[in-house]
């Protein structure tokens, strides 16, 4: 189950699933995340997303993956392996390139397995630092994704509202 603007607190306001797709992007110089299209996602069986906004300016987005647990296991090995391999990169949206560095985040002990990174973006608008979580727990994975302060005070609380086979 998602999260949802009353699980989260005050002053969060709740983003379709789909908001976060009308920004697609590029990502060069990391043939491994090349090789992802960029997206980062993950290509399960079953798949559901949503957003939030934190004081109208902070944000933060959740993706629940369900599929067999060895398939979500490669695919999270894939993802976050990817970002190993390339410490640093560039993101493209529209025609602005942003040079972007990756490190591994430390995430609680929880789940089955467990991912983080943390990306530090640098471009023509300043500087953006965003933070993935993701944690596998059986047959499901929780992937928050956005402000590292947000990401951080509510991964338990996401892991918590799954449920698995």
């Amino acid at each position: 189950m998602l999260l949802k603007a009353a699980d989260l607190g005050a002053g969060y306001t709740e983003e379709p699933g789909d908001s976060h797709d009308k920004d697609k992007y590029g990502i060069t110089g990391c043939p491994a995340l090349e090789k992802l299209s960029g997206d980062g996602e993950l290509k399960s069986a079953v798949q559901v997303k949503t957003g939030f906004a934190y004081a109208g300016e902070a944000g933060m987005s959740e993706e629940l993956d369900s599929d067999s647990p060895t398939a979500l296991s490669a695919q999270l090995h894939t993802l976050y392996d990817a970002y190993a391999a390339c410490p640093s990169f560039t993101i493209t949206s529209g025609s602005s390139p942003t040079d972007a560095k990756a490190v591994k985040a430390t995430v609680p002990e929880l789940g089955d397995e467990r991912y983080g990174v943390t990306v530090t973006m640098s471009g023509p608008g300043g500087t953006m630092i965003m933070k993935q979580i993701a944690i596998r727990k059986g047959n499901v994975s929780v992937l928050l994704m956005g402000s590292p302060g947000l990401v951080d005070h509510h991964i338990e609380k996401a892991l918590s509202k799954i449920t698995t086979d």
